[in-house]
């Protein structure tokens, strides 16, 4: 892990570097500090780049439509009741993180994504795209995937029971070992890639998320 990759935790935020982040806080108020910048981020189209999210809560009913996280990693949180809608995901591992139908994911594409030990049961994701997706040792029932495209989905020890899946694609899902070539994505698809790839965007990297977060705060504690 690089030296500007800072972890978000509750009830403390600190960064791998050992700085503090107002850690008298309560965790109350940077849950909200920590919501309110995510769903800020997401409305002005950043991306969070190498970002490590730990103990989010309180998320129910949070927009994150359009989030863009690069590199990143969401552990030990519970997700339901978030919008992820249109959301941009790349090279990023959720673990040990609870969703539920409630949480939605439509029309999002996330790109070698690994999901473990996650309970997720009824994500709502129709028109998901899935590029080299991993479930490992999760509980993942009932997703509603309808006119979705996934690529290079690999399940292990994973119960993926009642998905409702109509006009969805699967494509090299069988034997788990092939990538989709760019050859085979749609146009939309690829200009999707493009974009999460490009580098000349507006992009929120780790120390500067955490920066962000630390105003917050001590805004919210004046």
């Amino acid at each position: 892990m690089s030296t500007n990759t800072y972890h978000i935790t509750f009830p403390s935020i600190h960064g791998s570097t050992g700085r503090a982040f107002d850690a008298e806080a309560d965790a109350p108020t940077e849950a909200l500090a920590v919501r309110s910048v995510l769903e800020a981020c997401a409305k002005q189209g950043v991306t969070l780049d190498y970002v490590v999210l730990s103990h989010l809560h309180g998320l129910d009913g949070a927009w994150l439509d359009g989030l863009r996280l690069n590199g990143c990693k969401v552990e030990d949180s519970d997700l339901s009741g978030a919008s992820w809608r249109a959301a941009r995901i790349k090279g990023t591992t959720f673990r040990n993180v609870l969703a539920d139908g409630r949480t939605h994911f439509d029309d999002s594409l996330i790109w070698n994504v690994e999901f473990a030990h996650c309970t997720m049961n009824g994500l709502h994701a129709p028109r998901l795209n899935g590029i080299s997706v991993h479930f490992n040792q999760c509980n993942m029932d009932r997703w509603d995937v309808t006119d979705g495209r996934l690529a290079d989905l690999k399940v292990f020890n994973t119960s993926c029971s009642g998905w409702k899946a109509a006009m969805a694609t699967f494509r090299h899902c069988d034997q788990f070992t092939s990538i989709l070539a760019a050859s085979d994505l749609t146009e939309p698809q690829r200009a999707a890639v493009r974009a999460m790839s490009a580098s000349n965007g507006d992009r929120l990297s780790a120390q500067a998320f955490a920066d962000v977060i630390e105003a917050q705060l001590t805004s919210a504690n004046k």
